[in-house]
């Protein structure tokens, strides 16, 4: 319910969650847009941090991107901002940072749902 990828909406208007619990999550081409882009940058990350491919298999799998049905081109440019985003951060670190990409975060523990029932409710 309390996605981190929802959370500028959820921090803001914390009843929303509640509120949208009552809707179908039904897929988009959106969804299918954002979720490629996703998958772009986890690309783009773990080549430059943890598993780094030669030219030619890099060059390879970005085509394969390309020929995705959702594939936008700006994707490649937001993507290279992103990872370079992410480099500059880790420069910035004073000790080897620990990373993990594109990973599902449970906020459960910090707002068990007790908790979110009892404050958040639309009751």
């Amino acid at each position: 319910m309390l996605s981190a990828s929802s959370a500028h909406k959820w921090l803001k208007c914390p009843r929303s969650a509640r509120l949208e619990e009552q809707f179908e999550n039904k897929a988009s081409s959106y969804m299918a847009e954002g979720t490629l882009a996703h998958e772009i940058a986890e690309f783009k990350v773990k080549n430059a941090f943890f598993d780094s491919l030669g030219k030619r298999s890099y060059n390879a799998r970005i085509k394969k991107f390309e020929k995705e049905e959702f594939y936008d081109a700006e994707m490649l440019t937001h993507t290279d901002t992103y990872l370079d985003y992410i480099k500059e951060l880790r420069l910035q670190s004073k000790v080897e940072p620990f990373m993990l990409v594109e990973q599902t975060v449970d906020f459960s523990t910090y707002v068990p749902e007790r908790i979110w029932n009892s404050r958040f409710s639309n009751d």
